[in-house]
């Protein structure tokens, strides 16, 4: 099963899809919020990190976890999930093996 998590931020039509194994579908807005603005220890100038500093509220703050048994239809389904709620601009990381769905 293949996992990739859209993370938005609706303020500046802007999103970021990951296969972080750490974002999970049954984590509170709060909770995954907290983890979206997590970048201790990562390059300051990753699109990652990029796209984090540029989130500064919780209110712009969405995301969506898509899982899939096809590594394509994932970051699809991902991809149309951002475009719909307005993104104009999505970076994407790496579609990862889903280490347990919650």
């Amino acid at each position: 099963m293949y996992k990739l998590t859209a993370l938005l931020n609706l303020a500046s039509k802007t999103a970021y899809l990951s296969g972080n194994n750490n974002c999970v579908g049954t984590f509170s807005h709060n909770e995954m919020y907290n983890i979206a603005k997590g970048t201790d220890g990562l390059s300051p100038t990753s699109p990652y990190v990029l796209w984090a500093n540029s989130l500064n509220s919780i209110a712009d703050f969405e995301f969506c976890v898509f899982y899939s048994e096809s590594e394509t239809e994932v970051l699809d389904r991902a991809t149309r999930y951002a475009q719909k709620m307005g993104c104009t601009s999505i970076d994407k990381g790496r579609v990862t093996l889903a280490v347990e769905r919650e």
